[in-house]
């Protein structure tokens, strides 16, 4: 399967991308799968793909905040991503897998369906134990999982939430870097190096939909 990044639209699959600007300091949506009722299960959960992302990517005005204060960048995009998942969902567990954004710019292989369900086996402990493994295979940076507790933070602990995401990757980047170099069997070639901290990231969200049985 071959993906044209170049063009405006595209279709992989049953997915559907949409190519938009950057507002103000939010990061680019380049897929939006949250009214799609198809998304029932493990296997076709990709609820939402973001990229333009950066770790060191400055700082914003807090506009949650009464006393105008300034927080970075990627912890105020990521809190908003959060409350955002938890306005509109019941029930539902969310997986969040932070990757190195691939080279869209050309034609390549990227098999979004293909990647989700490989990271959908796997516990999110599991995956972060293991990162170096899923980094030298996916790109991966972190897997971090979030359910139908949001409906019981404040925005302010949405904020602690983001930040403790934010040095989850950053302890795995450091922990990927140390130990990339080392068993090269079995890799992609793109991911045999160290990662760039000024690097972009994309972000997919993939959705658990899951029923409660209520006849007990």
């Amino acid at each position: 399967m071959f993906l044209n990044y170049n063009s405006n639209e595209f279709n992989i699959q049953n997915i559907h991308f949409i190519h938009t600007t950057p507002l103000n300091n939010n990061w680019n949506l380049i897929l939006d799968n949250s009214n799609n009722k198809s998304i029932i299960n493990r296997e076709n959960g990709i609820y939402k793909i973001y990229d333009n992302l950066f770790l060191n990517d400055g700082k914003v005005l807090n506009s949650q905040n009464i006393n105008d204060q300034m927080i970075e960048k990627f912890i105020f995009n990521l809190a908003e991503i959060l409350k955002d998942l938890d306005d509109n969902n019941v029930l539902t567990v969310f997986n969040l897998y932070f990757l190195v954004k691939p080279d869209l710019n050309r034609f390549i292989k990227f098999n979004i369906e293909n990647l989700n369900k490989h990271f959908a086996k796997y516990p999110n402990l599991f995956i972060n134990q293991n990162i170096v493994k899923f980094y030298k295979n996916t790109g991966l940076l972190t897997s971090f999982g979030i359910g139908e507790s949001l409906s019981y933070y404040e925005y302010d602990e949405l904020i602690e939430i983001s930040s403790r995401i934010k040095n989850i990757i950053i302890d795995n980047i450091q922990n990927i870097n140390k130990n990339v170099h080392k068993d090269l069997n079995n890799t992609i070639v793109n991911y045999t190096n160290k990662f760039d901290i000024n690097s972009e990231i994309m972000l997919i969200i993939h959705a658990d939909f899951y029923k409660i049985d209520r006849s007990h």
